[in-house]
């Protein structure tokens, strides 16, 4: 059946799919144990379901076919079910979580099937094996529903570090580990548990892709998955391993694919956001978001936003005037006219918030940083009023230290 032309095929499938499925489970329920045709039998039916399954008609029968996972998991957990039988039932399942969309939570949620997939690593090393066992797993987190479900279960995060380890893997595993590792971050409530997993493996495995992988896909996404990671309730367990902070940097800086430097340094920046002046390389954080954003790699309304997210801490405020090119490179994004309106604004706040330390007034009264705070305090349109407000109170906090307001006045 699984051998005919793919057009005659579809012009079957309604009308037989269904019943011919259930008529191969049932076939596969009454093969004994002991039949020495049972691989073959098993191999053939499930050939047949997987070539049936190729489509998005052939997938939404199948999937309503009593049995079908029930027989699946019962194959999977089978230690006698040889390899091509394993890659002929993954490729069905393949299939099915890719083309029977709306049906993935179901799938995911069938009693024992999620275990029975991630026991697979352990029991083959089938190349074609782990390449459809790693799309399933990637189909599966494409779903919002399914990535905090996914990122619970220990068992399929072993399974994904297990696959991520072995030097045998090819490109596409890579791959679609990492696409389904990327899956699983968008998914705020997921982030903890991918962080904290096995006391932050995963943040380690994603560092290595990064820093050593020769696929530029795979280095990419690995970095897009650690800025994924990198949120509120998170960005401190990154912050922890100040190797993963070290490679992003730099990645983001010396990475011969632009691409790949232009994720990594979001990533950085993003993680950025956490660093701060008790952190014995919060000074080298600063040099590279400067050398970031002065090479292109990182745009400026980013660093505008990080700048003020820095800024706003109180113990940040002298270490960041005292850092080389830093305020000059603020005042510059505040009077460029390419800069966004939120870049602006961003900038000048950062400025508003540094002149709030006294110690700080007499360092920032300079040229740029005082052309910067009186064209921004000028703008008389309402959408400009936070910008306005902001720079003015800068002003006069430059103002209240004497020796700054004989500069100040030629301006």
């Amino acid at each position: 059946a699984h051998r005919c032309s793919s057009k005659a095929r579809d012009l079957s499938m309604k009308d037989i799919l269904y019943d011919l499925v259930n008529l191969l489970l049932q076939t596969m329920a009454y093969v004994e144990e002991s039949s020495s045709k049972k691989n073959t039998i098993h191999r053939e039916i499930m050939a047949t379901m997987n070539s049936s399954s190729g489509n998005t008609l052939g997938a939404e029968i199948l999937v309503r076919c009593n049995g079908l996972f029930s027989t699946i998991v019962e194959v999977l957990l089978d230690k006698m079910t040889a390899n091509e039988i394993i890659a002929e039932t993954l490729g069905l399942l393949k299939n099915l979580t890719y083309h029977a969309e709306g049906h993935r939570i179901t799938m995911l949620e069938h009693p024992g099937l999620l275990m029975s997939l991630t026991r697979l690593p352990l029991v083959t090393s089938l190349d074609k094996c782990s390449e459809r066992l790693s799309g399933i797993f990637r189909n599966f987190s494409v779903t919002p529903d399914a990535r905090l479900i996914m990122a619970q279960h220990t068992d399929l995060l072993n399974a994904l570090i297990r696959m991520s380890s072995d030097s045998s893997s090819n490109q596409r595993v890579t791959r679609n580990i990492l696409n389904t590792i990327v899956g699983m971050a968008m998914e705020p409530d997921s982030c903890i548990a991918l962080s904290l997993h096995g006391e932050g493996i995963i943040l380690n495995v994603l560092s290595r892709f990064v820093a050593k992988d020769p696929d530029p896909v795979a280095r990419r996404r690995a970095a897009r998955a650690l800025r994924c990671l990198a949120r509120e309730n998170t960005t401190n367990l990154l912050l922890s391993n100040e190797n993963t902070i070290r490679i992003l940097s730099n990645s983001a800086l010396h990475d011969e694919v632009r691409e790949v430097r232009n994720e990594a340094a979001e990533a950085f920046a993003t993680c950025a956001v956490g660093v701060d002046s008790e952190m014995p390389y919060y000074n080298a954080v600063l040099t590279a978001l400067v050398d970031l954003t002065r090479n292109g790699t990182l745009n400026c309304t980013l660093l505008a936003s990080v700048i003020r997210q820095q800024s706003a801490r109180s113990q940040n405020r002298i270490h960041m005037v005292e850092h080389p090119g830093l305020v000059s490179l603020i005042a510059k994004i505040a009077t460029c006219d390419s800069s966004t309106a939120i870049a602006r604004q961003d900038a000048i706040r950062s400025l508003h918030h540094l002149s709030e330390e006294e110690a700080n007034r007499k360092k920032m009264a300079t040229t740029d940083v005082l052309q910067a705070l009186v064209k921004n305090s000028t703008q008389l349109d309402e959408e400009y009023r936070i910008i306005r407000s902001s720079a003015t109170c800068a002003i006069v906090n430059l103002a209240s230290l004497p020796s700054n307001r004989k500069c100040m006045v030629p301006r």
